[in-house]
């Protein structure tokens, strides 16, 4: 497969995001975003940034690629939004990323050995974003929600020397050291943490992934793109109870 040319890359489906910029996939520059700078202004200055680079370098964006989720609310349609308004100024694709594969990507260097590496993030409201991989394949397993103590009961069902990564982990370590007849089933300490600092996911890796046959070939125009949630917001289920009472 030839090049893929530049994209821009963005990643705020965390409580911190990140901007980059590639040429196919090597990284150029990353532009990070902390929790109070994952704003749609402070993305839009990043963007000008790395489009300013590029025109005074004689080139142009090829496409754009965005973490579509599962992730925060509002931080999915911040780069949502923003992807979409630049492929749609640009005119031109876009690639949708799911968020656990970007974390599974990061992770799968860090342990060679393992053979199923479980992804588990903090959906908050006692509940967990989980994705299990198999044979170290990237487009293996499917992205759910789960209750916490339906995830914790898959944990305890993970064959010794799988591996989690995920800032779900934490939760998983208070059951780990919890005395035994508070623990939530079987859990033990028979598989490898993969710390969350390491497991936070980046846009150049999203870029990464994007510049993948295997992924590019499922872009989309700017207005086919959306956020993947998994499940209603706080607000639309307290709506949909108060018209069911």
């Amino acid at each position: 497969m030839a090049s893929l040319g530049w994209q821009l890359a963005i990643q705020t489906s965390g409580r911190e995001g990140s901007l980059a910029l590639l040429n196919g996939e090597h990284l150029i520059r990353t532009y990070p975003l902390s929790a109070q700078l994952r704003t749609a202004a402070a993305i839009g200055q990043a963007m000008q940034e790395a489009l300013r680079a590029l025109e005074q370098a004689g080139d142009h964006l090829e496409f754009v690629s965005v973490a579509v989720g599962p992730g925060s609310f509002t931080g999915l349609r911040i780069g949502v939004t923003a992807a979409k308004t630049l492929a749609y100024a640009l005119d031109c694709p876009v690639v949708a990323i799911d968020t656990l594969q970007v974390i599974a990507a990061q992770s799968f260097p860090l342990e060679h050995n393992t053979c199923k590496l479980m992804v588990a993030s903090r959906a908050y409201r006692q509940q967990v974003f989980t994705r299990t991989f198999t044979d170290k394949n990237v487009h293996s397993g499917r992205s759910e929600v789960m209750s916490e103590s339906n995830w914790l009961a898959t944990v305890a069902s993970l064959p010794a020397g799988s591996v989690i990564a995920g800032d779900a982990i934490d939760t998983l370590r208070k059951q780990v050291d919890a005395p035994q007849p508070e623990r939530a089933g079987k859990i033990s300490n028979a598989f490898t943490l993969v710390p969350a600092f390491k497991a936070q996911p980046q846009a150049a890796t999203v870029g990464r992934l994007a510049a993948n046959e295997s992924f590019f070939r499922t872009r989309c125009g700017a207005f086919e793109l959306l956020p993947r949630y998994l499940r209603p917001s706080a607000a639309e289920e307290k709506r949909r109870s108060a018209e069911h009472s």
